[in-house]
C-alpha cells in the first residue's frame, strides 16, 4: 500500500466488517496494517512521506475545486462582462444611478489570527489552480513542505497583499461603473464619485485579549500602509501623465514615509529613542502630506474638461483616493469592555466601588459628557500611559494627526453589555478632540448580549451624547460576531439571535428619530457554517449574517444599510490571493447584491412562538455544556496542544491582568476551542 488508491481500497474492505462487527475499528486496523508493512520492509519511510504528500495534495485539489466553484467564472473577462451587466441593468436614470453606486455595496474587513494552516507556498497553489482558465492542476512540489512561522508582521504582510489586490480590483470596477455611465450619460458622467467596495483591516490595531501589540507596532504599521498606498497613487498617475505635476508631491510623500517607516521599525523601548522618533514624525516637513483631499479636488477638476480616456483615468485614481485615503484602507482598533471599564474608573469611581452596570454610573457618564473639554496629546503621553484603552485613543488621535487626518477609524469594542460601555469610548474620543473622525461599535456576541440586545439598543440610542455621535459621523455602528456567539449559544441561536438583534436596531433607530443616518452593521464570521460563513455560494455567505428580512427591516424605514463582513485568515484570504480571484469575489458579492429582496411573507417570522421554543431549546443545550466541568476540563486538559498554530495571538487569552485564574472556556479563544471540537 504505497498509493493513495490501495490506501483507500483496503479501507473500503475493512469497512464493510463493520456490518458484521459494529465495534470494529476500521481506521485502527488500517494503522496496524501499515505498521506491519514497514516492520516486515514491504514498505518504507519514504513511501509513506510519498503517501502523506500525495494526500495533502489530493486536500490541496479540493480546496482549489471548492474556491473555483464557489467565485465561477474566474476569467478576468468573464467578470468584467458580469460586472458590467449588473451596472448597466440599474442606468435608466441618472440620480438612483449615482445614490447606488456612491455608497458601497460591501464594506470586506481583512482579520487575522483564524487560520494560517496553509503555508504560504500551499496557499499560492491553491490560488494559482483555482485561478487559472481552464483548471488546472495543483503544483505537485506544493505538498510536503514545513510549515510557516506564524507571526503578526507575517500577518500584516499577507494583509497589505489582500489590500492590495482587492483594491486593484474595485478599481476595475470603478472604471467599468465610469464607462457605463459614460455611454449612457455623455454629459453628466464626470460628476460621479463611484465608490463600490470599500475594505479595510484590524491587524496590528486589535487589542481585545492580547498584551503583545504596542502602541509603536499600530503606528509603524499604520506608515507602512501609508507608504504603500502612496507608491500605488505614484504609480497609477504616471500612468495618467509621467509629467502630471502632482507626481512630485506624491513621490516626495512617499519618500517621507518611508524614512518614517524605518524610523517606527527600530526598538523604541529607550526614552530617548522614542523622543527622537516622535519628534521626527510631529515634525513640520515639505514631503509630510496628512490630506488628500487637495490631490482629489485638483485630479477632479481636471478631469472636467480632459479627453473622455483621460477623464475616466483620473476619476478612477480620485475614487481610490476617496475610498482608502493615506492608508491601504480603513483600521479597526478593538478592545474589550473590561479595558474600558478600568479606564473609566479613573474618572467615574476612583475608589472602585461603582458598578459600572449602575444607574449611578450612568449619571456620572452623562455628566462628563456634557462637560469634557478637549485635551491636545502627544507620544509623551502615549509613552507612559498604562491602560490599554487610553492607550489606543491615544494612539488614533496621533495617527489622525501626524499620519492620516482624512480616513475615519473604527473603534470596536469586544463584549460590551450595557450603554455605559459605549459612553465610555465617546467620552475618551471627545477628550482626544477626535470624535468626529471615530465610530464607536459595540460587539454583540455574548450570551447576555444577544440576549438583551434589543433593550440595550433602545437604551444607547435614547441617549442625548450618543444621538449627537451618530448625527456627527451619519451613521449609527454595530458589530456583531459569530464566533465567540458559536460556542456560548450555538451557531444556529447565535444566527437567529442576530438576526432579531438587527430587526431591533432598525426598530431603534425609527423610535429614537435616526432615519436620517445610515445603519453600518459589521458581521464578524470565521471561514466554515461552524463560525458564521456559509460555505456553499457568495450570496449565502452574505445572506447568513445578515438575512433579507433583516435586510428588510431597514428597507423598509427608509434606513440606509452599510453592511460589512470579514474575511479571515489565510482561508479568508484566499479569496483575494490572485487578481483573478479578487475581482470574481467582488463580482459576484455585486451580483449577490443586485437580487431584490422577497415578499415579507415568510411565517417564520410571523409565528415567533415557534421560532423563539426553536431557539431557547437549542440554546438550553449549548448552555448545559458550557456549565459543565467535564466539558471545559476535555476542552482545556490537553485539547490546545494537539493544534497547530492559528495565527499570532496566542491560544489563551491576554489581559492586563497578571494573576493565575482558573482555567475556562471563555479565556480560550474561539477558533482553537472549535478545531478541538
Amino acid at each position: 500500500m504505497t498509493g493513495a488508491a490501495p490506501l483507500r481500497a483496503r479501507l473500503h474492505d475493512l469497512h464493510a466488517r463493520t456490518a458484521e462487527t459494529p465495534l470494529f475499528n476500521p481506521v485502527f486496523q488500517l494503522g496496524l496494517d501499515l505498521s506491519r508493512d514497514l516492520e516486515g520492509g514491504k514498505t518504507d519511510l519514504t513511501d509513506l512521506a510519498g503517501l502523506v504528500a500525495e494526500l495533502e495534495r489530493e486536500g490541496l485539489e479540493n480546496r482549489a475545486a471548492r474556491l473555483r466553484h464557489l467565485l465561477a467564472p474566474i476569467a478576468i473577462a468573464a467578470n468584467e462582462a458580469a460586472f458590467r451587466a449588473v451596472v448597466a441593468a440599474g442606468a435608466d436614470d441618472f440620480d438612483l444611478f449615482r445614490a447606488r453606486w456612491e455608497q458601497p455595496l460591501l464594506h470586506a474587513v481583512f482579520t487575522a489570527h483564524p487560520t494560517f494552516l496553509l503555508s504560504r507556498t500551499e496557499s499560492d497553489a491553491v490560488a494559482a489552480a483555482a485561478s487559472s482558465v481552464p483548471p488546472v492542476a495543483v503544483d505537485a512540489g506544493a505538498a510536503g513542505g514545513g510549515r510557516d512561522s506564524i507571526s503578526l508582521d507575517s500577518e500584516h504582510g499577507e494583509v497589505l497583499d489582500a489590500l492590495r489586490r482587492g483594491g486593484a480590483a474595485r478599481d476595475r470596477l470603478v472604471s467599468i461603473i465610469l464607462d457605463v455611465a459614460a455611454e449612457r450619460w455623455p454629459d453628466r458622467w464626470r460628476s460621479l464619485r463611484p465608490v463600490p467596495i470599500r475594505l479595510a483591516t484590524w491587524v496590528g490595531y486589535d487589542m481585545d485579549g492580547r498584551t503583545d501589540i504596542g502602541w509603536a507596532t499600530s503606528i509603524g504599521y499604520r506608515l507602512i500602509e501609508k507608504a504603500e498606498r502612496l507608491a500605488g497613487y505614484v504609480a497609477a498617475l504616471r500612468g495618467i501623465d509621467p509629467a502630471h505635476a502632482l507626481v512630485a508631491d506624491l513621490v516626495a510623500a512617499e519618500t517621507h514615509t518611508r524614512e518614517m517607516v524605518a524610523i517606527f521599525a527600530a526598538d523604541l523601548t529607550d526614552p530617548a529613542d522614542l523622543s527622537v522618533a516622535a519628534n521626527q514624525l510631529t515634525a513640520p516637513h515639505p514631503g509630510k502630506l496628512l490630506s488628500l483631499v487637495p490631490f482629489i479636488d485638483r485630479i477632479e477638476a481636471e478631469a472636467v474638461d480632459a479627453a473622455p480616456d483621460r477623464a475616466a483615468a483620473l476619476l478612477g485614481l480620485a475614487a481610490a483616493m476617496r475610498a482608502d485615503g493615506l492608508g491601504m484602507g480603513a483600521i479597526h482598533f478593538r478592545v474589550n469592555s473590561a479595558q474600558l471599564h478600568n479606564a473609566i474608573r479613573r474618572r467615574i469611581d476612583p475608589d472602585s466601588k461603582l458598578d459600572i452596570a449602575s444607574r449611578t454610573a450612568l449619571e456620572r457618564m452623562r455628566k462628563l459628557l456634557r462637560e469634557v473639554q478637549p485635551l491636545r496629546s502627544n507620544f509623551a503621553a502615549l509613552a507612559i500611559e498604562n491602560m490599554t484603552a487610553m492607550r489606543q485613543f491615544l494612539a488614533m488621535a496621533q495617527i489622525l494627526s501626524h499620519i492620516d487626518a482624512d480616513t475615519p477609524i473604527r473603534m470596536l469594542i469586544a463584549e460590551c453589555e450595557q450603554p455605559q460601555t459605549v459612553l465610555a469610548a465617546l467620552y475618551f474620543a471627545r477628550l482626544l478632540g477626535i470624535a468626529d473622525k471615530v465610530d464607536v461599535s459595540p460587539l454583540f456576541e455574548t450570551e447576555s448580549a444577544l440576549e438583551h440586545g434589543g433593550r440595550f439598543l433602545d437604551s444607547l440610542l435614547a441617549e442625548p451624547a450618543y444621538r449627537d455621535h451618530a448625527r456627527l459621523r451619519c451613521r449609527v455602528a454595530i458589530q456583531t460576531g459569530f464566533s465567540d456567539a458559536g460556542r456560548f449559544v450555538g451557531q444556529i441561536p447565535a444566527g437567529l439571535a442576530i438576526e432579531r438583534l438587527q430587526g431591533r436596531l432598525a426598530q431603534a433607530m425609527v423610535t429614537n428619530g435616526l432615519t436620517d443616518v445610515a445603519a453600518l452593521i459589521f458581521n464578524t464570521h470565521g471561514e466554515s457554517m461552524g463560525r458564521g460563513a456559509h460555505p456553499a455560494s457568495m450570496a449565502d455567505r452574505l445572506a447568513w449574517p445578515m438575512s433579507d428580512w433583516a435586510r428588510g427591516r431597514f428597507a423598509a424605514a427608509g434606513i440606509m444599510l452599510e453592511r460589512e463582513v470579514s474575511f479571515q485568515g489565510g482561508d479568508g484570504y484566499l479569496f483575494f490571493r490572485t487578481p483573478e480571484l479578487a475581482l470574481a469575489t467582488l463580482a459576484r458579492i455585486a451580483e449577490a447584491d443586485a437580487r431584490p429582496l422577497p415578499d415579507d411573507d415568510d411565517p417564520f417570522y410571523a409565528r415567533t412562538d415557534l421560532s423563539l421554543d426553536f431557539y431557547r431549546g437549542i440554546r438550553r443545550v449549548q448552555r448545559d455544556h458550557l456549565a459543565s466541568r467535564t466539558y471545559a476540563r476535555a476542552i482545556t486538559a490537553f485539547g490546545l496542544g494537539l493544534l497547530n498554530e492559528t495565527g499570532s495571538r496566542k491560544s489563551r487569552r491576554q489581559s492586563d491582568l497578571a494573576a493565575d485564574r482558573e482555567m475556562s472556556l471563555r479565556q480560550i479563544r474561539a477558533i482553537p476551542h472549535n478545531a478541538v471540537l
